[in-house]
């Protein structure tokens, strides 16, 4: 199930709090691929496990006061309120994929896959919810078309 209404709601009301208080958040979409895959091999029960464990990794990376929603077969938004500046939301960002270096659902076949992110910013890159959730879409598709020519060029590299 989608949380696409409770994410624009979570989000307004984070916008509500920091106009209120002057205060900066980040959104992040994050994208593990592979995650359709495990679900489609291995059935619904170790797909919706998958998922599980990989909300549970991106919950461990993250501080208490921080959101987590799932915004799509392999993507979830991340909501970071209190955001002193951009390095803080790039140091959770850090984290995070630092989290996924381990294996993921053991319980079928272990796996390992970086997540791609895309990060927004209260008041920088939107005022409304709707615009800062399609503006960090906007920035996953650009990390995710950047990764893949940084794998192929490496790939390329490693044959010559």
């Amino acid at each position: 199930m989608l949380n696409r209404v409770q994410i624009l709601e979570a989000i307004r009301q984070q916008i509500g709090r920091s106009t209120e208080t002057g205060g900066r958040f980040a959104l992040q979409i994050v994208r593990i691929r592979g995650l359709r895959d495990i679900h489609l091999r291995f059935g619904w029960g170790d797909g919706e496990q998958a998922e599980n464990d990989a909300r549970l990794l991106i919950e461990q990376s993250l501080r208490p006061v921080d959101r987590v929603f799932r915004s799509g077969d392999e993507s979830f938004a991340l909501l970071l309120p209190d955001m002193r500046n951009q390095n803080h939301a790039l140091l959770a960002a850090t984290g995070l994929v630092k989290a996924f270096e381990q294996s993921l659902n053991n319980a079928t076949s272990p796996w390992f896959e970086r997540p791609i992110i895309g990060m927004v910013f209260f008041p920088e890159h939107g005022t409304d919810a709707d615009q800062l959730c399609r503006r960090a879409e906007m920035a996953l598709d650009e990390a995710e078309r950047r990764g893949e020519q940084d794998d192929h060029q490496h790939h390329n590299g490693a044959r010559d």
